[in-house]
This record gives C-alpha cells, structure tokens and sequence, in this order.
C-alpha cells in the first residue's frame, strides 16, 4: 500500500473509500503535534508546529483547524481520534484540550479521543479493510520510504489538504 507523508504545519483529508487505499501519517514531532481522525469514509492526518504558541493555536490554528476538519463530509461520524505529542507539554496540552472539545462538539460525545505524548508520529492505515490510527515511536515505525509520497507527489489522492498560518509550514521531505 502506497504512503502519503504529511508535512510540517500541513494538514491533509483522504478517502479511505477508493479502490487505492494509503496509509496517511507523519513524524518528527520532536516539539510538534500530530492529531489523526478517522471516519467511516474519510481520515485526516495533520503536523502542527512546535513554533506556534497558545497565543496563536487560539486565536488562528484552532480556526483553521476546525475548517479543516469540516472537509470531511462525514465528521460527525468520526470512529476514532488521537492526539500525539512530542517535547512541547505547553503546546500538547493546548492542543489536546482543545481538539477534545472540538471532537465532543461534532460527534455529540460519542467519541473518546486517545492521547499520548513524547512520540515520534502518527499514521492512519487500513488493516482488514478498517481504518485504525497507529502511533510511530521510531523510525522502525515509519512507513517505508521507497514509493513514499508528499502533497505534491500524492495530490491524486488528497480530498482536501492546505498549511495552518503563524508558523512555516512545509510539504513533507521524502529524503
């Protein structure tokens, strides 16, 4: 199965329902977050950057997040949520707080999102034909990066995608 690597400060929506499914992940959060979101039809797979503050995630990212989830057409009927962090516990915390609000509101608290910190990624795949969300601890756990793809090289397969403002943001590096 192909992979699409998600970059920094970017953020990317597949369909988890065509005949070529990909894993969606990303990694290197060192001071970062990954947030991954699954939904019957749809995952989501993002990379926030370390060098936003809870400043900025309040007042713009947590907007444009939000907007960005919404390109899922099926949200509120999101199966499975996981928040990983790496080094940046102020962030993390800000973040988590608030994408369990955020996930509270659109599924009617049906869901329960999965948190964990100090971790290297997250990836969604399709394992029995059934999305299910993963976290990469190591490089041992990254996808392999021969056929890896980023927005660029994988755009066929991305529903929608786009970069949060106040921080650089990047498409990933295939290197």
């Amino acid at each position: 199965m192909p992979s699409l690597k998600v970059g920094i400060h970017e953020w990317i929506v597949v369909d988890l329902t065509v005949n070529n499914p990909i894993e969606l992940w990303t990694s290197g959060l060192s001071g970062c977050v990954g947030v991954a979101i699954i939904t019957p039809t749809r995952a989501f797979v993002t990379h926030i950057n370390s060098a936003i503050t809870t400043q900025n995630w309040e007042n713009t990212v947590k907007g444009e997040f939000l907007n960005a989830i919404n390109q899922m057409a099926d949200i509120h009927n999101a199966t499975a949520c996981m928040v990983v962090g790496g080094q940046n516990p102020t962030l993390y915390g800000t973040v988590s707080d608030s994408v369990d609000d955020i996930m509270n509101d659109k599924t009617k608290d049906r869901l329960a999102v999965s948190y964990i910190e100090h971790k290297s990624g997250v990836k969604v795949s399709l394992v029995g034909n059934r999305p299910s969300i993963k976290v990469i601890s190591n490089l041992n756990d990254e996808p392999p990066s021969q056929g890896t793809l980023n927005s660029n090289t994988g755009h066929a397969y991305c529903i929608a995608q786009g970069f949060f403002t106040c921080a650089a943001g990047s498409i990933a590096d295939l290197v």
